[in-house]
């Protein structure tokens, strides 16, 4: 276990150096602690991805989703006096999910959301929605690899 507790350390180290893509963090991180480490080069990644969220939060060069769809429903928002402020910049569960701030870049988890118009109450409903949302493809292939799916997502909000 301290070896791959060393692994995620040195990850985060690169990560932390803007080493952000995967092939220069992978060349790194070879580079650095032998071949040994590319067996678990994808669980590493992942590892120290989600230390660096938890340590520097939101990642600036990231949009959330009220910032890519313009909404003004965050806080604080041009709108966000007309109404509520959106649920998704108050759940602070998934503050630093896939870089965002609050859930900004996990919106599709959370109810209450207004997409298209129309507010999502369930996640049933929201599941079918989420799927054509441009912000949310987007997210997917900025991602890559390292899109955590809506089950793994509810799994962490919920523990």
């Amino acid at each position: 276990m301290s070896l791959f507790k060393s692994y995620v350390m040195t990850g985060l180290y690169f990560l932390e150096r803007n080493a952000l893509d995967f092939d220069t963090w992978n060349q790194s991180m070879v580079n650095r602690c032998g071949r040994e480490v590319k067996n678990h080069l994808e669980d590493v990644r992942q590892w120290s991805l989600l230390v660096s969220y938890m340590r520097k939060g939101p990642r600036p060069e990231k949009k959330n989703c009220w910032e890519f769809m313009v909404c003004g429903k965050e806080i604080p928002g041009r709108h966000a006096g007309q109404g509520s402020v959106c649920p998704v910049a108050l759940e602070s569960r998934l503050d630093g999910m896939h870089g965002g701030m609050s859930a900004g870049r996990a919106c599709w988890v959370v109810g209450g959301t207004r997409c298209n118009g129309e507010v999502q109450h369930s996640y049933e409903r929201k599941k079918h929605a989420c799927g054509s949302c441009s912000f949310y493809q987007a997210v997917q292939a900025e991602e890559g690899k390292f899109f955590l799916l809506t089950d793994e997502l509810l799994l962490t909000r919920t523990q």
